[in-house]
């Protein structure tokens, strides 16, 4: 049996911005962005940011969402110009745990610990991201202390962390981090959150669980 998540964005026209899991967490705000094609030329199944700061959708926070020991963090990106923040959890003195892009080849996750500890980042910069849609991914194990970065369903980077408690106990945004540049221009579709780090295996299974045809019954 697959894992169950702890968010489910789809991010397409049935749901907009609401949560699909089944543990009703609040549904985003989301401000100058609209529903577009999707991975798969699905129609309305992405939205797309503007690479402003405003373009953006927020999470608010939720006690299901906080994933501070084991998470696993998959989406589906394009990105069309600047990079940025594709999702972060907001941390009051700096960017917390969350998945960016760099430029058009390079995919980076920071790691921050609970309470404004130690940051730890993870890259890759072969991945081919600009105008084409790439399924990209984070997961930390902490039975392991192991921190990877999915590109994929591979896991193209890994170190060690140690046991950490992470810092995602604070809202979710998805688009654009504090206002400092850091906006990404682009389509997101299908957000995925665990409080497990998924095997290889799972992070496949798991890839196409937003465009299913006959639902997300299966899955939420």
């Amino acid at each position: 049996m697959l894992p169950y998540p702890i968010g489910l964005y789809p991010l397409n026209k049935l749901y907009n911005t609401a949560d699909a899991s089944c543990h009703g967490n609040l549904g985003g705000i989301a401000k100058d962005v609209q529903l577009v094609t999707g991975p798969f030329r699905k129609a309305d199944t992405a939205y797309e940011f503007t690479g402003i700061g405003t373009s953006c959708i927020t999470i608010p926070q939720s006690p299901h969402l906080d994933a501070k020991n084991s998470m696993t963090i998959l989406v589906w990106i394009l990105q069309t110009g600047q990079a940025g923040s594709v999702i972060q959890y907001l941390d009051d003195n700096s960017k917390g745990v969350g998945l960016y892009t760099l430029d058009s080849n390079s995919v980076m996750v920071r790691f921050l610990e609970r309470g404004g500890g130690s940051l730890s980042r993870l890259s890759n910069h072969t991945v081919s991201l600009q105008n084409k849609w790439q399924y990209v991914g984070t997961s930390y194990n902490s039975n392991t202390g192991t921190a990877t970065l999915w590109i994929d369903s591979i896991d193209v980077q890994q170190m060690n962390l140690g046991k950490v408690e992470l810092s995602t106990d604070k809202d979710i945004r998805i688009g654009s981090g504090q206002g400092k540049g850091d906006s990404f221009e682009g389509r997101i579709s299908c957000l995925q959150i665990y409080d497990k780090a998924l095997t290889r295996d799972e992070v496949s299974a798991v890839r196409n669980r937003c465009f299913q045809e006959d639902g997300l019954s299966e899955y939420n």
